[in-house]
């Protein structure tokens, strides 16, 4: 393949380089429900169905993981890496984690698809720092037509001064 192809195919994101498989407690519903009780927020009730959307979802451990762990949520995840999405319809199949979706989509394809609810949660770990301008503003997009009233968004933000120590391991 050739690199302007895989560039304009991955919009600049890294894709030769295998994502880490890990899960992130923090995209966990009761764990953002307990940060917005600490600000003083009021939280989705998830004693009832909910929605969990994802973006740039990798191997799809986190969703896979929740969607076990709250039967009563609705989980969605999308990662346009080909290769982690069949990763996490794997993981899902091999664990009968019924209440899960994954897509193979970009975030500008993501933000047209009419067949997705309006989400209680929508959560980017990591994704935002790494993604152009362009990928942002479909972000924005896709929180602004697609979270509930009262839904919480959670984004982190990998930048330099906490991660400098850090980058010989990332590479």
């Amino acid at each position: 393949m050739s690199q302007n192809v895989a560039t304009s195919w991955s919009a600049g994101y890294v894709t030769e380089v295998d994502y880490t498989i890990g899960f992130y407690r923090e995209l966990a519903p009761s764990f953002l429900n307990w940060a917005a009780v600490q600000r003083g927020c009021r939280a989705p009730d998830i004693d009832r169905p909910f929605t969990s959307l994802e973006l740039g979802c990798g191997h799809g451990y986190s969703a896979n993981v929740l969607a076990a762990c709250n039967p009563e949520g609705r989980f969605y995840a999308t990662d346009f890496n080909p290769v982690h999405v069949v990763s996490a319809r794997r993981l899902a199949a091999e664990a009968g984690t019924a209440n899960v979706t994954f897509f193979e989509d970009s975030f500008s394809e993501l933000k047209h698809r009419d067949d997705l609810p309006e989400f209680d949660y929508i959560n980017l770990h990591g994704v935002y720092s790494w993604i152009s301008p362009e990928n942002r503003r479909a972000i924005v997009d896709i929180i602004a037509r697609k979270l509930k009233p009262g839904g919480v968004v959670y984004v982190s933000y990998n930048c330099l001064p906490g991660w400098a120590a850090m980058a010989p391991a990332r590479r």
